[in-house]
């Protein structure tokens, strides 16, 4: 049995993402050239590209966003709350003091092994024998960010995505929180979003979980395989819009609290979502209607 996270530093750990995603809206970008006196860390550019339909510069696609950026803030925001170079009021001292009985690591090597499988459609130069090996040889992962307790063990992992990006990119990152211990929170960034957007990004979460319910892995040494079992205490998703309507910092909220009688089919029967300007920290309930 895996020992109880620590909910104070969990609940801390949720505050200080929310206020880093809060920062994440503000940040200033290349396009814009607008600087202002909170960040010297901005969205960079692509290049202009033409639009191959209208024949002109789309500005709305030229800012990059990513999930990098919403890492480094995260880890900025501890980091002061740390040095108590706090830029608001909503840290209390139990807060502060809290910050330290607690650290984290970046790209942090994972516990568990996993085998994700080698990709057929991209262009590799491996002979046959190397991708038979590629295919079958499990090996560690790693976790965007890790937050520990005072004794050095994990208790929260941290995965960012940004962009509705393809279902096998979201799978690996829900295997990878479902199967390490902990409190643990996937937040997925995007630029904007309308309710086809939300659904469709809600049915990648879902199908993610059925294949994982499928999936079957060989542990070191063992003879037979064995299905995927759920080790983390909770799972907490996060859809963070940037440039949501009114200007406000909307986050769509997906929460679970596993125990020993779930499976990862039932993961899929809780995603309905709640609607929280996180600025003005008020929720309202949003059914999108996912079938």
């Amino acid at each position: 049995m895996n020992e109880c996270p620590n909910q104070d530093i969990t609940s801390l750990v949720e505050k200080i993402m929310k206020q880093s995603l809060i920062k994440l809206k503000k940040l200033p970008n290349e396009k814009d050239k607008k600087s202002n006196d909170q960040f010297k860390l901005i969205f960079p550019k692509y290049r202009d590209k033409e639009d191959k339909v209208k024949k002109e510069i789309n500005p709305n696609s030229l800012i990059r966003y990513s999930e990098q950026e919403a890492r480094f803030l995260f880890c900025r925001e501890i980091e002061y709350l740390f040095l108590n170079r706090k830029d608001n009021d909503v840290y209390s001292d139990e807060d502060k003091n809290l910050t330290n009985s607690m650290f984290y690591s970046v790209e942090t090597p994972t516990e568990k092994t996993y085998l994700f499988k080698y990709d057929n459609n991209k262009k590799e130069t491996k002979n046959d024998d190397e991708k038979k090996k590629t295919e079958t040889k499990s090996s560690s992962g790693s976790i965007d960010i890790c937050i520990y307790n005072n004794a050095f063990k994990r208790n929260n992992c941290i995965e960012f995505k940004c962009s509705n990006v393809v279902e096998a990119s979201i799978q690996k990152d829900f295997e990878k929180l479902i199967r390490e211990s902990g409190d643990n929170f996937f937040i997925h960034i995007l630029k904007t979003y309308d309710e086809k957007t939300i659904n469709n990004i809600i049915t990648k979460y879902k199908k993610s979980f059925k294949n994982l319910s499928c999936k079957t892995y060989q542990q070191e040494g063992a003879i037979e395989k064995k299905n995927i079992t759920i080790e983390a205490n909770s799972l907490t998703m996060y859809i963070f819009i940037i440039e949501s309507v009114e200007n406000k910092s909307t986050m769509l909220k997906l929460k679970k609290i596993f125990n020993f009688k779930d499976n990862i089919e039932s993961l899929e029967d809780y995603m309905n979502l709640n609607c929280e300007d996180i600025e003005q920290n008020k929720i309202k309930s949003k059914n999108w209607g996912i079938k």
